[in-house]
């Protein structure tokens, strides 16, 4: 952070991973970034962690953002790269995933109500924020260059091994989205979006009560998308 003798301008910048999930650890996602050996016992515990619906959220962004305050105001500007990923699914997604099907012949693994959606767009949002004794009120309006989109709705799916892998019997209900690929270039202009942010902090008798919402907005994507 800069800032200038009088502490009306700041600069800022800002580095974030984000990783949620209900069921995979801190260990999967440490064997995910820098590698070793993953053992049996380490492939059982993040398969069955308790719950049959495995969820995650990530997001991988960096951003730089100028705000510049007057005395009880002050009006800001940022960038920000950001990739997010969503993901549902089952357990035996994760069984197929690790183990492969050898170990489930004459047995029928499940892939229903799977879904997963990446993202990475640029966010460019002007800032406004006031105060006063009793109220505080801060703004936002991004506007959004999305780059690349992908999803995968998976609403029934099933696999069949039959015993000695002499079939596979796959069948599937999905729909899939999936942004131009004639250009696989991070920065591939493929499409424009708006988001919009309210936030607010007031005073009722003696208790402090914040409302607000973020980033709630949308990209519409260009036609060149592929649709299945």
């Amino acid at each position: 952070m800069a800032q200038s003798n009088e502490k009306k301008h700041v600069i800022e910048w800002d580095a974030n991973l984000l990783f949620e999930s209900n069921s995979l650890d801190k260990s999967f996602l440490n064997t995910m970034l820098y590698g070793g050996y993953i053992s049996n016992e380490m492939k059982t515990a993040w398969i069955n962690p308790g719950g049959e619906n495995n969820i995650i959220h990530s997001e991988m962004s960096n951003g730089l953002s100028y705000t510049y305050y007057l005395k009880k105001q002050s009006i800001g500007f940022s960038f920000t790269d950001r990739n997010l990923l969503n993901a549902s699914f089952t357990d035996d997604v994760l069984r197929i995933g690790f183990e492969g099907n050898y170990n489930y012949q004459d047995e029928t693994l499940f892939f229903n109500n799977t879904n997963i959606r990446a993202d990475r767009f640029q966010q460019y949002t002007l800032s406004y924020a006031t105060s006063s004794k009793k109220v505080k009120i801060s703004t936002s309006f991004s506007y959004l260059s999305g780059n690349h989109h992908l999803s995968y709705i998976i609403e029934k799916g099933s696999l069949y091994t039959a015993p000695f892998g002499t079939s596979l019997d796959i069948a599937y209900d999905m729909s899939a989205f999936v942004t131009d690929t004639t250009s696989l270039s991070p920065f591939k202009h493929n499409g424009n979006g708006l988001a919009l942010g309210l936030s607010t902090e007031f005073q009722f008798q003696k208790h402090t009560i914040h409302l607000s919402f973020s980033d709630l907005g949308f990209i519409m994507w260009n036609p060149n998308s592929i649709i299945l």
